[in-house]
């Protein structure tokens, strides 16, 4: 995350952006392998695993290089659980409030 930040910073105004991306847990054969692992599935504190469709960790990164998401540049987005429509709608005050960032409190 600091990386991104920091090349963010430094590309800035020069038509550069730069986005960490969480793609949350996508479905993949190591997970078919621990889902039937108990031990696992308590620890994570579910039954069923719950996956993010690669297909829309996909759509985001397509999104992110088309320039849509311009405005979020150095900021952390996760496929699982944000809709870049509405970050980019609140893109002013992520910024203002330093959202989406790896920050330390003084």
């Amino acid at each position: 995350m600091r990386v991104t930040e920091s090349l963010a910073h430094e590309l800035e105004g020069r038509g550069v952006s730069v986005f960490a991306i969480d793609p949350g847990q996508v479905d993949a054969s190591m997970h078919e392998f621990l889902a039937r692992s108990p031990e696992w599935l308590r620890r994570r504190g579910t039954h069923q695993p719950v996956f993010t469709p690669v297909e829309r960790t996909a759509d985001l990164v397509v999104r992110l290089a088309a320039g849509h998401g311009d405005a979020l540049s150095g900021r952390l987005i996760t496929a699982s659980r944000d809709d870049l429509d509405d970050l980019i709608r609140r893109a002013d005050e992520i910024r203002v409030d330093n959202l989406y960032a790896l920050s330390f409190q003084r």
